[in-house]
């Protein structure tokens, strides 16, 4: 075998390397079937804390975001205020793993208001 085939035929190899890994990449991290949940329904689930906005200590909302959902912690400071979930997680533990138990309030928004069963709180 001469130099040039043996640049082409690893060339091809190394590419069908690439493309294998790039569709084990897609799979493992774009999952095709995304779990839906139904307005008014309870969920648990547990992932990582991507952000948290704590606008309730100046009279706004606090708000959680783990995966694509965004949790609702406080509606700030509004007249007959129902029960609040508990909650032990703030700015400082983004990065962490949090548990979930939570109301669905629309496709990608849950809130632990309204109930003292519901909660935000680190693993």
């Amino acid at each position: 075998m001469n130099k040039q085939n043996v640049a082409k035929k690893y060339f091809f190899v190394m590419l069908n390397f690439l493309l294998v890994c790039s569709v084990v990449y897609l799979i493992i991290h774009f999952p095709t079937s995304k779990k839906t949940y139904t307005k008014g329904e309870v969920v648990e689930m547990s992932g990582v804390l991507n952000r948290f906005v704590d606008k309730c200590k100046v009279d706004g909302e606090c708000s959680a975001y783990v995966g694509n959902y965004r949790i609702v912690t406080n509606p700030g400071d509004i007249p007959n205020t129902p029960e609040l979930g508990r909650t032990d997680v703030w700015n400082e533990d983004v990065g962490k793993i949090v548990k979930v138990r939570a109301l669905v309030v629309s496709n990608n928004e849950l809130t632990i208001v309204g109930s003292k069963d519901y909660y935000l709180v680190k693993k």
